[in-house]
C-alpha cells in the first residue's frame, strides 16, 4: 500500500512552485475542503528544502519538512476564514491566521498537521504551542482563534489508500460490470421486443377472427332479410316491425 509519509507533487503553489505533501497531508487537506464550499489557494507546501529557492524567509525553515502549509486568505470573507478554521482544526490541524498584528507578516493562513512524522522542529514546538493554547509564535502570546475540545488527530487508514494497482484493478472490474450491466440491458429489451411481438400477433390473430365471425353474422342477418316475404297489404310499418322481429331473432341465436 501507499505509504503515509510518501511524499508527492501536489500542483504548484501561487509563486509557480512545486506544493510537495506526503500522503497523510493530502488525505487531510481532502477531508477539510469537503467540510468547506471554497478551495483556499495554497501559497507554500512542506518539504521547502527539496524545492530550489527554497521556502519564505519568514517562515523560518518550519516548511523544509513534512506537515506544514501556507494559504492566502486576502480572496477570503471573515466568515469564511473562521469556517475554515473550525474546520482544519476540528480535524487535527494546528491552524492560525498570521498579519502585522499576529507575526508581523503578510496576511495568510498557517497551517500544522498535528503529529506529522516528518515535520521540522520548528512546526513540532508549534504543535507543541498549540496544544499548550498559545500562539506558535516566539512571543508565546495566547491563542487567538476558536480551539475544539478534545484536540483531534487526523488518523488515516493505511489499508483505505489505494495503491495505482488498486486504482487499475477497480478500473478494470468497473468496465466488466459496465460490460456486464449492458449485456443485461440486451438481453431485458430482446425479451420484451418477443413479448411485444407475441402480443401483436395474438391480437392481430383474434381482430382476423372476430372480423369473420362478424362477416358471417352479417350473412346470415341478410338473409334472414332477404327471406322475407311480405305479403300483400301490409304496410311499411308493419315490414319493418316484422324484419325487426327476424333480425334480433337471427342475432340472438348467433350470439
Amino acid at each position: 500500500m501507499t505509504e503515509p509519509y510518501e511524499v508527492t507533487r501536489f500542483g504548484t503553489d501561487t509563486s509557480q512552485r512545486p506544493i510537495l505533501l506526503n500522503q497523510r497531508m493530502i488525505a487531510a487537506w481532502k477531508a477539510t475542503l469537503a467540510a468547506l464550499d471554497f478551495t483556499p489557494l495554497i501559497v507554500q507546501g512542506a518539504y521547502m528544502a527539496r524545492v530550489p529557492g527554497g521556502g519564505a524567509a519568514d517562515s523560518a525553515g518550519y516548511h523544509d519538512a513534512g506537515g506544514c502549509i501556507d494559504t492566502r486568505t486576502r480572496d477570503l470573507s471573515i466568515e469564511q476564514e473562521q469556517r475554515l478554521i473550525r474546520a482544519a482544526r476540528g480535524l487535527g490541524w494546528a491552524v492560525w491566521k498570521r498579519d502585522q498584528a499576529h507575526g508581523g507578516m503578510d496576511e495568510h493562513m498557517h497551517w500544522v498537521l498535528l503529529d506529522d512524522r516528518d515535520a521540522a522542529s520548528g512546526a513540532r514546538s508549534q504543535m507543541a504551542a498549540y496544544r499548550a493554547g498559545r500562539d506558535g509564535l516566539d512571543g508565546g502570546g495566547a491563542d487567538y482563534h476558536w480551539r475544539p475540545n478534545p484536540i483531534p488527530v487526523f488518523k488515516l487508514q493505511e489499508d483505505d489508500m489505494p495503491t495505482p494497482q488498486d486504482l487499475l484493478n477497480a478500473e478494470v472490474a468497473k468496465d466488466v460490470s459496465l460490460k456486464k450491466a449492458v449485456r443485461e440491458m440486451h438481453e431485458d429489451v430482446t425479451a420484451l421486443k418477443k413479448a411485444f411481438n407475441e402480443f401483436r400477433d395474438n391480437e392481430l390473430t383474434r381482430d382476423k377472427k372476430r372480423a369473420k365471425e362478424t362477416e358471417a353474422r352479417a350473412a346470415k342477418v341478410l338473409a334472414a332479410i332477404d327471406a322475407i316475404e311480405v305479403p300483400e297489404g301490409m304496410t311499411k310499418q308493419e315490414f319493418r316491425d316484422i324484419t325487426r322481429e327476424v333480425v334480433q331473432a337471427q342475432l340472438g341465436k348467433l350470439e
